[in-house]
């Protein structure tokens, strides 16, 4: 990612390290240090040409995105204060994070939206897509697959509600494809013209779908 390999390592401090390299032993430096890290060290990871996304609890800031390009790391804290927006209150950790093209999509909590589509540009800088449940509701949205430069993700707010969406990465491009009920999906094969997924039903029977979204 922008030229660049990035690896984390142990920090003495039980913490953790991440490097950047141009692939010569003085164009390898330290990016940053977590704190001490208690139990297993959770990290998403996602690049894109210009940098890389690292959605991690720092110790300070809870769960949130970093962008690390060639210059300082940028954190995006997308909800204030410690407990971090990759934590809902009953303890679960959001999705983490996925690369669309140029962008990163990802699903942060800001506390005030609930867990919903968010995208960073190749610069660093993140906005919430669309608010798909009720405010303090989660959409809970999964990526499914790239179709383009799009993202196809299901959302699923409760048990026996989901559906699939596609966007482009704005309000106005974010529209729905396929409501699903409470049955689930799993993507089997995505093209430039469209997506081929199976649809688990809740009567037991399993069908082979086919959308269509670039024709």
């Amino acid at each position: 990612a922008a030229g660049f390999l990035f690896f984390w390592t142990p920090a003495a401090n039980t913490g953790w390290h991440l490097w950047r390299s141009d692939a010569t032993l003085a164009g390898t430096n330290l990016v940053l240090t977590t704190p001490s890290q208690g139990g297993y060290f959770r990290v998403e990871v996602a690049t894109v040409p210009t940098g890389l996304m690292c959605y991690f609890d720092d110790g300070v800031h809870g769960y949130e995105p970093w962008f690390v390009g060639a210059g300082s790391p940028v954190l995006t804290d997308v909800r204030p204060g410690p407990v971090g927006s990759g934590l809902q209150p009953g303890g679960s950790a959001a999705v983490g994070a996925r690369s669309v093209g140029t962008e990163v999509w990802c699903s942060p909590d800001d506390g005030v939206h609930g867990s919903e589509p968010w995208l960073m540009s190749g610069a660093g800088t993140m906005a919430l897509v669309a608010d798909l449940a009720v405010p303090l509701a989660s959409s809970n949205p999964q990526p499914m697959a790239d179709v383009g430069q799009e993202l196809v993700f299901r959302v699923a707010p409760s048990s026996s509600v989901s559906s699939l969406h596609i966007t482009d990465g704005t309000l106005a491009g974010t529209r729905l494809l396929l409501d699903l009920g409470g049955d689930g999906a799993v993507v089997v094969l995505s093209e430039p013209e469209g997506l081929w997924f199976e649809r688990y039903e809740d009567s037991g029977g399993n069908t082979l779908w086919l959308s269509l979204i670039h024709i």
